[in-house]
């Protein structure tokens, strides 16, 4: 039986996340593939943060905190799941995501 540690964001205070752990099993061994994850996030500690848990559950994981790098990154690195962060300083999630509509 495999077992996962995923962490849910109870909610936003100002530019703050409030999280908390959470154990789920999984039955019957299910296993989740292993992916490229890029985070883009302009407040770095959460960036790591993310790379830390999805590092220790066996993924590849690519933390930008300039959004301006994002676009190159993207194209190169190739990955496989994307988080954002909405609000960002020059291109906001806003942005980056009607550019990817376009890239696919």
């Amino acid at each position: 039986m495999a077992s996962y540690n995923f962490f849910v964001i109870l909610e936003r205070v100002g530019n703050s996340l409030m999280l908390r752990p959470v154990r789920v099993t999984l039955v019957g061994g299910v296993k989740m593939d292993k992916t490229k994850i890029l985070v883009m996030d302009d407040e770095a500690m959460f960036g790591e943060f993310v790379r830390e848990v999805a590092t220790g559950l066996g993924h590849d994981v690519l933390v930008l905190s300039e959004p301006d790098k994002f676009f190159a990154a993207f194209k190169s690195f190739q990955p496989d799941s994307i988080i954002l962060d909405m609000v960002m300083p020059e291109y906001d999630g806003t942005d980056i995501t009607r550019w990817l509509v376009t890239e696919k």
